[in-house]
């Protein structure tokens, strides 16, 4: 059975056919592999027959519920909140986390089904992890994980989980590969890094690097719309399900196609490398700093023989190396 199917079975397995859903959490920045995933959940949830009310950025979070409650009155209580999927879970992303929390609150105090789609669990010493552990056997609260680990360490917590891939692995992307460079490195520039401020003098990049004007000039749209919220006498957080694909697919296309210029893809994304096997890029991974690529690697990906290091240091020999080879071919 391939990632695909892995991924419909388990939607199929949280959701109903029949079931109309809110989407929380739209990732209204730049991170690439975000929007890709944005884009799986919402090729499964077509797939599958799922209907989607709305979609929500984290902008003014705090106002959400009454537009939640004026949904539930024109299309009826089966509303289901839905967490957008990534790698955020367990307070390295504060803001989110309190997101999180607070849609989670949402549900249970209007008796919702509630879902946080597949996402990376990393504990901090902040975290609140009471709420998660008053999930109820049989509650309608439904938390999707995508590696091994993260599923342990909520076993471990007392939380029960689902094991599902990232939802990228729904997407069909072809690409014809205009080979333009021989090596291309695509390098975190966060705290996620190995090494956040080291610089390899190879013209690396991240994803910020490939986003157009008209793509930030769509997000800022949206997010000048969050800044002025708490001004407004209505929420203004919901767009349209059309507008989201767009520029989803807008700011992954433009990452895929920095990917597809080069032979070989050097990286410590997660979804640099899930984008680069789906456009089949040879690859050199190196691991982030909370182990996200090689405990996922571990749990979907060890059919594939892949040349992952721990950290930029280690790594450095063998770059410097295949950049010299490839130069000289």
């Amino acid at each position: 059975m391939n990632h695909s199917e892995i991924l419909l079975n388990i939607y199929g397995s949280v959701f109903e056919s029949d079931e109309q859903i809110l989407i929380l959490n739209y990732p209204n920045h730049f991170n690439t592999g975000d929007h890709a995933i944005f884009l799986g959940e919402l090729a499964i949830f077509e797939t599958l027959g799922i209907t989607i009310r709305g979609v929500f950025t984290n902008h003014s979070f705090e106002r959400i519920e009454d537009q939640i409650k004026g949904i539930i009155a024109q299309f009826g209580r089966k509303i289901s909140l839905v967490l957008h999927g990534g790698g955020s879970f367990g307070g390295i992303w504060p803001s989110e986390e309190r997101a999180r929390l607070h849609y989670l609150d949402i549900a249970r105090r209007l008796n919702l089904k509630f879902v946080q789609l597949p996402q990376t669990v990393n504990f901090t010493e902040q975290v609140n992890l009471l709420p998660w552990k008053q999930m109820e056997s049989g509650s309608d609260t439904t938390l999707m994980v995508r590696d091994n680990q993260s599923f342990h360490w909520l076993q471990d917590e007392g939380i029960p989980s689902i094991l599902s891939p990232d939802s990228v692995h729904f997407l069909d992307f072809h690409f014809d590969n205009d080979i333009k460079e021989s090596v291309t490195i695509l390098k975190r520039r966060d705290f996620e890094s190995t090494d956040e401020f080291l610089k390899l003098g190879l013209s690396e990049w991240d994803w910020r690097d490939t986003i157009r004007f008209r793509e930030i000039s769509k997000r800022n749209l949206l997010r000048l719309k969050g800044e002025f919220e708490n001004y407004l006498p209505f929420p203004s957080n919901k767009i349209s399900v059309k507008t989201a694909r767009q520029l989803s697919l807008e700011i992954v296309l433009s990452g895929l196609n920095r990917i597809s210029r080069s032979q070989v893809l050097i990286t410590d994304r997660l979804h640099g490398v899930l984008l680069g096997t789906l456009i089949e890029k040879d690859l050199i991974i190196v691991d982030d700093s909370h182990h996200k690529i090689s405990n996922y690697l571990s749990t979907w990906m060890t059919d594939r023989k892949l040349w992952i290091f721990s950290n930029w240091q280690d790594a450095m020999p063998t770059i410097v190396n295949i950049s010299a080879q490839k130069n000289d071919q």
